[in-house]
This record gives C-alpha cells, sequence and structure tokens, in this order.
C-alpha cells in the first residue's frame, strides 16, 4: 500500500498543536475540549520524570503486544467517549492507546487523528487519520500512514 505524501504546513492544524501541547502538560496525559467533543492524547513524556517511567514501560511491554487497553490513557479515552467525546487527536504512545481504543470499539462513531503511530500495519479503521513524518524511527513500520517533510516525531 503505496502513502500518501502531504504539505508539510498541513500536517497538524493550529488547533491540534495547541491541544496536543495542554495534553502534553496534563498530568493524566490527556486534555478535553468539551465544547469541541474533542480528546487530545499525550504520547511518551521523556522531559518528565515523574512520568517517564509508567510511559516507557508502555511503550516497551504493551505497545508491541497491543495490550494498551491496560494503561491509563485506554481507561480516561474510554471515561470521555462516555462523556461525549466523539473526536480523538493524539500523538505516539497516545495514538497508540487511541488506535486500539477505536478498533476495539468498532460500534462507536469516533474518529481518530493519529500521529506518529509506533505500530507496524498496512491498514487501518476507515475511522482513524493517520499520520506521520518520513524518516520517523517511531512509526516507520506504519504503512498506512499519509507522509509529511518536516522534522520527525514532531506534531
Amino acid at each position: 500500500m503505496a502513502t500518501q505524501t502531504t504539505r508539510s504546513d498541513a500536517y497538524v492544524s493550529k488547533e491540534y498543536k495547541i491541544g496536543l501541547d495542554k495534553a502534553y502538560s496534563q498530568d493524566n496525559a490527556v486534555y478535553y475540549d468539551e465544547d469541541k467533543k474533542t480528546l487530545y492524547v499525550a504520547g511518551t513524556r521523556l522531559g518528565d520524570i515523574h512520568h517517564v517511567v509508567g510511559d516507557i514501560v508502555d511503550d516497551i511491554l504493551l505497545v508491541p503486544t497491543s495490550q494498551t487497553q491496560q494503561t491509563e490513557r485506554y481507561k480516561l479515552i474510554d471515561d470521555y467517549v462516555k462523556k461525549g467525546a466523539n473526536k480523538i487527536i493524539a500523538h505516539s504512545l497516545g495514538s497508540a492507546v487511541a488506535q486500539q481504543y477505536i478498533n476495539d470499539n468498532k460500534d462507536l462513531k469516533i474518529k481518530g487523528i493519529l500521529y506518529d503511530i509506533p505500530a507496524i500495519q498496512l491498514k487501518h479503521d476507515k475511522r482513524i487519520t493517520d499520520k506521520s513524518r518520513y524518516g520517523d524511527p517511531i512509526s516507520i513500520f506504519d504503512l498506512s500512514a499519509q507522509r509529511s517533510i518536516g522534522i520527525p516525531h514532531k506534531y
């Protein structure tokens, strides 16, 4: 399956970047925009010593084995979807968790815009828009991603 190439400035909207920045700044790695019913889910927080160990354990043990439903992020996504979230914007580890949540809940009308999914995949659920940048070592095996030119692994 061929990947699509998109322009770098179309990679992430300003609104989504602000939402992801807010998610990265939260202790629980999520930010919910209730007005837009959009949930933002952060990836691994390497600069935060209080969360880095748990995030790396999730990256190493749960992502490769498709067991992200055991993460706190998965439980939080479920809670916010029950509160009305109908769109998930996520990055890296957050994208892996959101992707599994969407795949596990085929009956839900939910949309995912997922950046830099650390996954090996040829195709994905039609409710997911999957984006990555050329040269990104985390999402290099995500063959279904729309590719863009820019700084790898930066939303």
